[in-house]
């Protein structure tokens, strides 16, 4: 169950439904705290949510400080 929310979630990301993809990762957070990825798609989330990505966008992230 929990892969099939982090696919579904996933996906929300890299097509762009940040609303959608914030709420699933913030479930999966809530029912795994131990999980430091969710909290990481999170906080990209928070990140990209304004940036004005191509829609060809690949879900690549690029680090801009340590």
């Amino acid at each position: 169950a929990e892969l099939a929310s982090y696919e579904e979630a996933l996906a929300a990301y890299y097509s762009q439904q940040w609303d959608k993809a914030a709420g699933a990762f913030n479930a999966l957070c809530s029912e795994h705290p131990d999980r430091n990825l969710y909290q990481l798609y999170l906080d990209r989330i928070r990140d990209l949510r304004n940036t004005g990505l191509p829609e060809d966008w690949d879900g690549v992230f690029v680090h801009t400080s340590k």
